[in-house]
C-alpha cells in the first residue's frame, strides 16, 4: 500500500501546477454552492472524482498508439451496430430532421465517436503513404459525421482539414499533394452526406420507446432562435453572478416550446454565470493547460513533439472547442477520454523534463 501511495504522490508532484486548476475548480464549486442555499455542491464530489481518475491515469498511462487502436474500434463498433440496427431493428432508430442515430447512441452522440480521429487520421494521409487501414478508418469517422448530422461536428470537420492541410504546407511545401487530399477529404464528406440523406429518412419525427425508455427527436427549425434566447440568458446570469456565481447548474434558459428549463449551450459563459470569475478561470486552465504544454514541448522539439502528440491534444482541443456550442459537463463519460489524453500529454511533459 506504501509503494502505491508514493506512486501516486509522485504522479502528482511531478503535474502539481495543473492539479491547481482542479483545486480552484472546486473551491469555486463550494463556495458559489456556499453562498446560493448549497445549489449544485454534488458537482465537487464529481470533479474530485475526475481529478482522481487522472491522477490514476498518470500512474496507469497508455500511449498515444493504444488509445488510437482503442478509438478506432469504437468508431468502427458504432458504425457496424447502427447499419445493425437500420437493416434488422429499424423500430430502434433515432430520427429526426437531418439526424439520426439509435436507442443507445442517438443523434448528438454518435458524431462523438470519430469526431476525436478526424485530425490525426487526416495528418497520417498528408504526411504517409496512403495505407487502406487510414483511408477505411477516415472513412469511417466521416460517415459517423454525417449519419449523426452534428453542425458542430461539420465545424470541428472544416476546421481540421484546413487548419492541418495548412501546417502541411507550411512544413512541406508541397501544394499539389495538400490540395489533393483536402478536396478528396471534403468530397468524401459530401459524399458521405447525400448518402446518408438518400438512405435514410429523416424526415419523420419519431418517437422511440424501448421498454421505460422514451426517445424524442424534436425538430431543429428553431434551432437557432433558441441558442441565441440561452446566450442571452446565460450573459444576463453571468453578469449578475460575476464574482462567485449563481450555483453550479443554475444556469438555465426558459424555452417556451420546451415547457420547461433548459441548460445553456455554450460551457464557458454557463461556467462564469454559475461559478463566477474564479470558477471560469480555473476550468479554462483545466482544459488549456494541457494545450499550452503541447505548444510548448513543439517549440522545443520541433515537429516531433506534433506527431507524437497530435492524437491527445486534438481530443482536448475539439473538446475545448464544442464548449462554444455545447454545455458544461461533470459526467465520466464525457471526460474519460478528454482524462486519458490530458495524462498522456502530461505524462510526455514529465518525461521531457526529467531527461
Amino acid at each position: 500500500v506504501s509503494d502505491v501511495v508514493q506512486v501516486v504522490i509522485l504522479a502528482f508532484r511531478s503535474s502539481w501546477r495543473y492539479f491547481i486548476f482542479w483545486i480552484l475548480l472546486v473551491f469555486s464549486i463550494v463556495i458559489s454552492s456556499a453562498l446560493n442555499d448549497w445549489a449544485g455542491v454534488y458537482s465537487a464530489v464529481k470533479y474530485i472524482a475526475l481529478a482522481a481518475v487522472l491522477l490514476a491515469l498518470l500512474v496507469f498511462t497508455p500511449s498515444s498508439d493504444l488509445l488510437l487502436r482503442i478509438m478506432m474500434f469504437v468508431a468502427v463498433t458504432a458504425l457496424a451496430a447502427f447499419l445493425v440496427v437500420v437493416i434488422f431493428l429499424p423500430e430502434y432508430m433515432d430520427r429526426s430532421v437531418g439526424r439520426a442515430g439509435w436507442i443507445w447512441m442517438p443523434a448528438g452522440v454518435m458524431w462523438k465517436a470519430g469526431v476525436y480521429l478526424l485530425p490525426v487520421l487526416f495528418w497520417r494521409l498528408l504526411v504517409k503513404d496512403i495505407t487502406y487501414l487510414t483511408l477505411v478508418s477516415f472513412s469511417v469517422c466521416v460517415f459517423l459525421l454525417a449519419i449523426d448530422g452534428s453542425r458542430t461536428g461539420a465545424v470541428v470537420f472544416a476546421l481540421s482539414v484546413l487548419l492541418l492541410s495548412l501546417i502541411y504546407v507550411m512544413r512541406v511545401g508541397s501544394y499539389a499533394r495538400a490540395l489533393g487530399i483536402l478536396v478528396g477529404a471534403i468530397l468524401l464528406a459530401a459524399t458521405a452526406r447525400y448518402v446518408v440523406l438518400y438512405c435514410i429518412n429523416y424526415e419523420a419525427v419519431v418517437l422511440v420507446e424501448h421498454r421505460e425508455a422514451v426517445v424524442l427527436v424534436e425538430h431543429r427549425e428553431t434551432g437557432d432562435g433558441i441558442r441565441l434566447q440561452m446566450l442571452k440568458d446565460a450573459w444576463h446570469g453571468a453578469v449578475g453572478n460575476f464574482t462567485w456565481g449563481g450555483g453550479f447548474g443554475s444556469t438555465v434558459s426558459y424555452i417556451e416550446s420546451f415547457g420547461q428549463p433548459v441548460v445553456v449551450h455554450m460551457a464557458y459563459l454557463q461556467v462564469l454565470s454559475d461559478l463566477g470569475v474564479l470558477g471560469l478561470i480555473a476550468y479554462l486552465g483545466v482544459l488549456f493547460y494541457p494545450v499550452g504544454v503541447v505548444l510548448s514541448r513543439i517549440m522545443q522539439t520541433g515537429v516531433s513533439a506534433f506527431d507524437t502528440l497530435l492524437l491527445p491534444v486534438s481530443v482536448v482541443s475539439i473538446y475545448s472547442f464544442s464548449g462554444l456550442l455545447h454545455p458544461v459537463s461533470n459526467e465520466i463519460s464525457e471526460w474519460f477520454i478528454v482524462l486519458v489524453s490530458i495524462a498522456i500529454i502530461l505524462k510526455d511533459s514529465s518525461h521531457a523534463k526529467a531527461s
